[in-house]
């Protein structure tokens, strides 16, 4: 459009000048005379000048229908003639029901006045293009129906908006607080932000909404919604949509409900605090994840980059196939993920990395995979429903800190872990099995598969597995189950061992405290199928209840003995002179303990420690037992510590006046040397054989 010159401007107001002096010469006809009018034709830039500058000179006016029953196109229905670009139209009298019969150019429409009802409807006319705002007040009612209407400033509607096979497009901001009820092909499109406060519903099942951003307080509920840039759905908020694509950020706090068999795309961030539900074979696509709210899942979650979660993440639907929570980057949780599979062994959670300080539970055969973990939290499988074959696989290290758990809970249960450093709390059910797999490359000498220093539980019927090594450096292994490494070797440098009808399939070398039972002062029976060498800060603690119970450890290899032989006697038991209890089997020994302890029994008899070919035992013999107190509880106030950390899993859990270290205590073995080497005479060690 050509603007007006210098030249142009000049015309104009000569010719403004001119027509003030010819009214002003009409009004005094008799004393002033009157000037000539000028020609057009002196003032071609003012004839050939575009339409916008000639709107600036004649400014728009408004134009009121007069009420009633009418069409559009009949001017004698408006205050001011038939509207045309410069009008602002009003139909707002309450006794309104306009039909738009043509195809129109205005400035601005205003439906809807303080009470009654107007209506304008459009059928079969062409469009209207709105200069400025279209504005629906609460008793307008605009009805397109096969027409377009096109508004070209801010526009509002708080009454109701039917748009039927028509376009609808609000080229800047709108804002709904009314009722949007859309049934086109067409989308209904605003270029600027859509603020929505009332109600939108597709009443066809196909329409669609688009916007530049979209702040929504009310309920969306239209087949696909798109947003170029941010959407924000605030606390009471709902939104449901069959597909929804988001440019910018997907910011919700109240509810995000899309359909079944859904598709959603948010390329920046997804901010979730309210309630997300993705229903079942449904799909989203997100850049990355910040959820502090609800999300559950019915289908599949994908995030691009990195997630964190410090709320609820769920799978819901335990019986949909087609479901799972993918992360392309690090998943950070503070909060609560349950997963629950069918039994296919699909789904579930996968992350490049896990980062865990919450809690995560796997159930219902479904899967967790991540290339690292690192665990401050809890993560269990067999939870909450015990449905057996879940499965954990971690290609790189799990490294469980001091105050993270893992539970492998339910029969068929397994994990797969490259290596694993547990400070923390690992158990291992009946029926469940980790396998510790080490790298491509990873051998018997390499660095420990397993290293801990933490507590492990090893159940009846449970099993650890490794072609590397579990070394222990403090902590507890307590093996009811199997401790399997093959190849390598089983090093107890320091804690504790316990264990009751378990068995080591290794070669074991200990310096640890190495205690038959599941607590102490309890009995029961250990194998080792391997060789075993207790080292000199080393402790064998053996306890007997009665000729029948008591503990039994069994070597299927060459046994090498040294540091420490506590006996106890439970419950006040007292074995008769010539009873003997075979502790100890082996195929071959060498070596004797540097120190043994227990052997008085009282003034009548004690025991005998006979180091036999293929196995040590303990000999009741008559008399007194001449070396002085052994360490035990005698009244005298000598009492001896066993190291023993409790572990919650455990069926018994009960405090010991006799044998037991303060709660969390693991003393050292050299520690426990230092304190019986106190005893007077105890440098005099008793042995009734040697081989």
């Amino acid at each position: 459009m050509r603007q007006p010159s210098g030249t142009l401007l000049q015309s104009a107001v000569l010719l403004a000048s001119v027509n003030i002096l010819i009214l002003f010469s009409s009004a005094q006809a008799s004393s002033i005379a009157q000037p000539l009018r000028p020609s057009l034709s002196q003032f071609p830039p003012w004839i050939d000048a575009g339409s916008s500058f000639h709107a600036s000179f004649n400014p728009s006016s408004p134009d009121d229908w007069l009420g009633g029953t009418g069409n559009w196109s009949d001017p004698v229905d408006w205050s001011a003639g038939l509207p045309g670009s410069s009008s602002d139209v009003f139909i707002n009298t309450g006794n309104d029901y306009v039909t738009l019969d043509t195809s129109t150019n205005i400035n601005s429409l205003t439906l809807g006045g303080a009470s009654g009802s107007s209506t304008l409807i459009a059928e079969d006319c062409g469009t209207v293009n709105i200069a400025g705002a279209l504005t629906i007040n609460s008793t307008g009612t605009l009805t397109l129906n096969d027409d377009g209407i096109t508004a070209n400033a801010d526009s509002m509607n708080a009454g109701t908006l039917n748009v039927s096979s028509s376009l609808f497009d609000a080229s800047a901001n709108f804002t709904n607080s009314g009722s949007v009820n859309v049934g086109s092909s067409f989308p209904l499109t605003v270029g600027g932000t859509l603020t929505n406060s009332g109600s939108i519903v597709d009443v066809t099942g196909n329409s669609t909404v688009e916007a530049g951003a979209v702040v929504n307080s009310g309920s969306i509920s239209v087949h696909a919604v798109t947003a170029s840039g941010n959407f924000t759905n605030e606390g009471n908020g709902v939104v449901s949509p069959q597909f929804l694509s988001v440019g910018g950020n997907l910011i919700n706090q109240g509810t995000i409900q899309p359909a079944n068999s859904s598709q959603l795309t948010v390329t920046n961030v997804l901010i979730n605090s309210g309630t997300f539900d993705l229903g079942y074979y449904s799909s989203a696509s997100v850049g990355s994840l910040n959820n502090s709210g609800s999300i559950s899942e019915g289908g599949v979650l994908t995030v691009q980059g990195n997630a964190s979660n410090s709320g609820l993440i769920s799978e819901s639907y335990m019986f949909e196939p087609d479901q799972s929570f993918n992360v392309n980057g690090t998943f950070t949780n503070s909060g609560f993920v349950t997963l629950e599979g069918l039994h296919l062994g699909i789904g579930g959670l996968s992350a490049s990395s896990i980062v865990n300080s919450g809690t995560i539970d796997v159930d219902g055969n479904a899967p967790l995979s991540a290339g690292s973990i690192i665990n401050s939290g809890s993560i269990a499988t067999g939870v909450p429903y015990g449905i057996p074959g879940s499965s954990i696989s971690v290609s790189g290290t799990f490294t469980n800190q001091a105050d993270g758990s893992l539970s492998l809970g339910s029969m068929r249960d397994s994990a797969y872990i490259g290596y694993i450093n547990n400070a923390g709390a690992i158990s291992v059910a009946n029926g469940a099995v980790v396998n510790v797999l080490g790298g491509a490359n990873a051998t018997a000498t390499a660095l420990p598969g397993f290293l801990n220093s933490g507590t492990v539980l090893i159940s009846s019927g449970g099993l650890i597995t490794t072609p590397l090594t579990y070394a222990q450096t403090s902590g507890q292994t307590t093996v009811d189950g199997t401790l399997q490494i093959n190849g390598g070797i089983a090093n107890f440098a320091g804690g504790a061992i316990y264990g009751n009808g378990g068995t080591i399939q290794a070669n074991v070398v200990s310096n640890a405290a190495f205690n038959i039972g599941d607590m102490p002062m309890t009995v029961g029976t250990m194998a080792i199928m391997g060789n075993y060498t207790q080292g000199g800060n080393g402790s064998l603690y053996v306890d007997i209840a009665s000729l029948t119970q008591y503990d039994q450890l069994n070597v299927s290899g060459r046994t090498t003995l040294n540091g420490l032989l506590s006996v106890d006697l439970l419950n006040g038991y007292i074995p008769q002179i010539g009873n003997m209890f075979d502790i100890v089997n082996f195929s071959s020994s060498s070596g004797t303990f540097s120190m043994v302890l227990g052997l008085p029994i009282n003034n009548q008899e004690h025991f005998v420690l006979e180091y036999n070919p293929n196995n040590l035992t303990l000999d009741v013999a008559s008399g007194p037992d001449l070396q002085a107190n052994s360490g035990h509880w005698s009244g005298s106030g000598d009492v001896y510590y066993e190291p023993y950390v409790s572990d919650a899993s455990q069926a018994a859990n009960q405090a010991y006046e006799l044998g037991s270290a303060p709660a969390g205590s693991v003393p050292e073995p050299g520690s426990l040397l230092l304190l019986s080497s106190g005893i007077a005479g105890i440098a005099a060690l008793r042995r009734s054989k040697v081989f």
